[in-house]
């Protein structure tokens, strides 16, 4: 890829300005993919510490692992920051939907109050 960079860059006309765009664009997609990797990674790590460390089943942790993919954009937060945050509203004793509403009052407040959302719901 570096071989072809320096051609591009020697390129002149349209095909040197194609390809350098090309090499642009394909180290966004790098850099982006590499991203929804990382954050896809800490969800479910997140998920599987609520599956772990809580009296959870298997078939719940999936419904709330839907629910909060379904639930975070609309209340503007990472699908990590609600499955953090979830953990300590389980601790808490909440299960089902008294869980997954005590998380939405959360997520709310810590948008309000502009701070994180695992703090708000382990208060």
């Amino acid at each position: 890829m570096a071989k072809f960079g320096a051609m591009a860059m020697g390129a002149e006309g349209p095909l040197g300005i194609v390809a350098a765009g090309s090499l642009a664009i394909g180290a966004a997609m790098g850099t982006a993919t590499v991203a929804s990797i990382t954050m896809a990674a800490q969800f479910d790590q997140a998920m599987h510490k609520i599956a772990a460390l809580t009296d959870t089943s298997t078939a719940q942790v999936k419904d709330y692992e839907q629910q909060i993919l379904q639930m975070g954009p609309a209340l503007d937060m990472s699908s990590t920051q609600m499955a953090q945050a979830l953990y300590f509203v389980i601790s808490a004793g909440f299960q089902g939907s008294a869980a997954m509403t005590v998380l939405k009052y959360s997520a709310e407040a810590a948008t309000a109050g502009m701070t994180d959302q695992a703090g708000v719901a382990d208060a």
